[in-house]
């Protein structure tokens, strides 16, 4: 029978079978660290949106609540210096304010209509703007004013309508404060009727802008979330107030407005100049607007990208260390067995039954292998068969010198068993030793060396087991040393992987990557850390100590 080398059939096998089953291992595991991680992500991003509307939020509210009490002081002071300059006379005589024509106002025999020296001195105060509104049948008549139109004129002549709350308040003979739009802008405001002769003729205003929106337009400008995103804010008629860009714009017929207006707080999703946008906004009652914070979906998902192509690298490359590491295997394996195992099984069976008439063919070079200590096996057993018939041969020719003690033995078959007796003698001794060490140390009982002399292969055996109970005292002494420096403190102490072979070193390894990464770690950490002993010594200390 002639068996040859190696069947590469097992080997394809065992890559298809391990390789296959590790492979979609990591893509599963690939997918659920990067679904976990952008699921964490997504939610950290979302709360951050959160957060700066919140901060806006706070700091527009703050704003307004400053102005209204800087305007509350602002109209007492102007309504002080007003009175101050005496009682207003009403004439008959006619002036022309803008195109309306009323009566002439005179206040310490000076005229009011026209006349801006009232109003500046109530700016020179520290009043940001000031005005005097006349009543007319049409409303009240802005007859002297600092407000400046876009034009850069002084805006008399235009007017507040009896149906504006400002005017309502009024002619209840009521203190007005609030927002109002004043020329071409929101104030936050406060209007004082003006009596003349005990009736309600006019109106003392004073205001300030209603927030700094040019202010929070350059700040918008700098900001930049994932990409190119930014806030904004709009109001209530769909015109952007504040914006990096586009100040003035109205939106008002967008379906994203409509859909904020109609929320009032929340997230849209609309296309931009091409892209797909998130925004989260949160309707503002202080100022009757939207603030808005968002981002530009391709930005946002470009960072999941990233995430995506690392971790997809990460696990190709730990894919391909295991790969290569079970190639190793599996190549090893196959050398090991130096044939596929149906053919070493057939060899075995007809070992079994007595057939030595085999050809074993080896692969060159193969000595190690379990078909090369197959073929040995059966040329021994052939030889000892040999070596059997030839006592048996000299002990019936009366020749026991010269293979056994002929006086100890009759026959060829007593000759055998009683050769088989002793070598069974012989292995069952240093055998028993062997057994009882190996079952002591599976159960954590570490012997002391064998000391007893043994001749050829069983002092081999001793030797290994000798070896053996070395190398796990050594592991032992070097894993308690590591848990008792551990527990006392000594973080940067570790054992000599070098002094170990096989697993036992890569078991150590391991524990010194364990111990390296848990102080990698606590280097990390953003506080500092020290560990001291009883007497204060220091015996760890982190990175942020120094």
């Amino acid at each position: 029978m002639l068996i040859k080398g190696i069947n590469m059939k097992l080997n394809v096998k065992l890559y298809l079978l391990i390789g296959g089953t590790v492979i979609l291992a990591f893509l599963a595991f690939g997918y659920f660290i990067f679904n976990y991680q952008k699921n964490a992500i997504d939610a950290s991003y979302q709360e951050a949106m959160q957060e700066y509307l919140n901060n806006y939020t706070q700091m527009i509210n703050l704003e307004v609540e400053s102005k209204k009490k800087s305007v509350t002081i602002a109209i007492n002071l102007a309504v002080n210096y007003f009175n101050s300059l005496g009682n207003i006379v009403e004439t008959s005589e006619q002036v022309k304010v803008g195109e309306q024509v009323v009566n002439k106002w005179l206040i310490g025999g000076r005229p009011v209509q026209n006349n801006f020296d009232i109003v500046d001195k109530i700016k020179d105060f520290g009043v940001h703007a000031s005005t005097i509104f006349q009543k007319t049948p049409k409303g009240y008549l802005r007859i002297s004013t600092n407000v400046i139109t876009k034009e850069g004129k002084r805006a008399v002549g235009t007017f507040i309508p009896f149906d504006s709350p400002v005017a309502q308040a009024v002619e209840k003979g009521e203190r007005y404060i609030g927002r109002a739009w004043v020329v071409d802008s929101w104030y936050i405001t406060a209007y004082e009727p003006i009596k003349v002769n005990g009736e309600i003729k006019g109106i003392l205003f004073v205001g300030e802008p209603e927030i700094n929106y040019q202010g929070l337009s350059a700040d918008f400008k700098t900001k930049n979330y994932y990409g190119s995103g930014y806030p904004y804010i709009i109001d209530d008629k769909g015109i952007l107030t504040a914006h990096p860009q586009s100040v003035g714009l109205n939106l008002s017929e967008y379906p994203f407005f409509k859909e904020m207006k109609e929320k009032k707080n929340g997230t849209v999703v609309y296309e931009w100049k091409g892209r797909m946008k998130t925004q989260h906004f949160r309707y503002l009652e202080s100022i009757n607007s939207f603030i808005t914070v968002g981002y530009y979906n391709d930005d946002y998902e470009a960072m999941f990208s990233k995430l995506r192509t690392t971790i997809l690298i990460a696990v190709l490359i730990a894919l391909a260390i295991v790969v290569g590491i079970i190639f190793t295997i599996v190549r090893s394996v196959m050398k090991q067995l130096g044939a596929d195992p149906k053919d070493v099984q057939e060899i075995a069976n007809k070992v079994a039954e007595g057939d030595f008439s085999m050809n074993i063919n080896l692969m060159q070079g193969d000595t190690n292998s379990l078909l090369a200590s197959m073929n040995k096996m059966v040329q021994t057993i052939k030889a000892m068969v040999q070596d059997v018939q030839r006592l048996g041969n000299s002990a019936s020719e009366g020749k026991l010198d010269i293979r056994a003690d002929a006086t100890k033995f009759q026959g060829e078959y007593k000759q055998l068993v009683q050769g088989l007796n002793n070598t069974l003698d012989a292995i069952i001794g240093p055998l028993n030793v062997a057994a009882e060490y190996i079952d002591r140390i599976s159960k954590g009982d570490i012997p002391p060396k064998i000391i007893d002399d043994y001749k050829g292969d069983f002092n081999e055996i001793k030797n290994n087991i000798n070896q053996c109970i070395d190398a796990i005292n050594l592991l032992i002494k070097d894993t308690y040393e590591l848990a008792e420096h551990a527990t006392m403190g000594r973080l940067n102490e570790r054992a000599n992987a070098e002094r170990h072979q096989g697993d036992f070193r890569r078991l150590i390894q391991g524990i010194n990557s364990t111990l390296d990464r848990l102080v990698g770690l606590i280097d990390n950490m953003p506080i500092p850390v020290r560990i001291v002993d009883n007497n204060n010594n220091v015996l760890y200390i982190n990175k942020k100590n120094f």
